[in-house]
């Protein structure tokens, strides 16, 4: 159980949204939770691989070098 203090106007924009729709806040505040924790999720997962990438000190490639290993050379348009 967690308790938020939302503040008067974005409780007030949450009744709002919730009378509109017929739906409970409780059901807004969580989709919104959710959402917002795998958006972080997601950052730091880039974050982490990101990060071992630099350490690792491998050179990275081109999208031309790429394409032409997927075999799809002649499918991408490099020049821009």
């Amino acid at each position: 159980m967690l308790t938020v203090n939302l503040g008067n106007e974005l409780e007030k924009r949450l009744s709002g949204i919730s009378k509109r729709t017929g739906r409970s806040k409780n059901f807004y505040v969580r989709q919104a939770v959710e959402q917002h924790v795998e958006d972080l999720e997601n950052y730091y997962m880039a974050l982490d691989a990101w990060t071992e990438y630099k350490n690792s000190g491998q050179n990275s490639l081109t999208l031309k070098e790429v394409s032409k290993h997927l075999g799809l050379d002649d499918n991408i348009d490099t020049e821009g």
